[in-house]
């Protein structure tokens, strides 16, 4: 797989994970653009699929929406496809467990 196709690829299933955190959320791309210090069109980019976020943005989004950090492992082939909701959430307090004991 070429590099652009990779790219495309990785863009389109951000975008979808993060319409997926709006329409459950209900948030605005002001309330996104504020949570990440990014501008409301570059928010409005990310959900469009035009581009991804960058890093800075993109550690704050995992940090506060699941969806992104689990869209994100999948991407990176760090995680299992088909995860059901309940491993998702054995795996989340397991990671939280791990940061307490910092």
């Amino acid at each position: 797989m070429s590099f652009q196709s990779s790219r495309r690829r990785f863009r389109d299933r951000f975008a979808e994970a993060l319409q997926g955190v709006v329409l459950r959320c209900r948030y605005q791309h002001k309330h996104l653009a504020n949570m990440t210090g990014a501008t409301t069109k570059s928010v409005a980019n990310w959900i469009s699929g035009q581009n991804l976020p960058a890093a800075d943005h993109l550690i704050t989004l995992m940090r506060e929406e699941d969806e992104i950090f689990f869209a994100v492992l999948a991407m990176a082939e760090r995680l299992p496809e088909g995860m059901s909701e309940e491993q998702r959430f054995h795996l989340l307090q397991a990671l939280k467990l791990l940061q307490e004991k910092k």
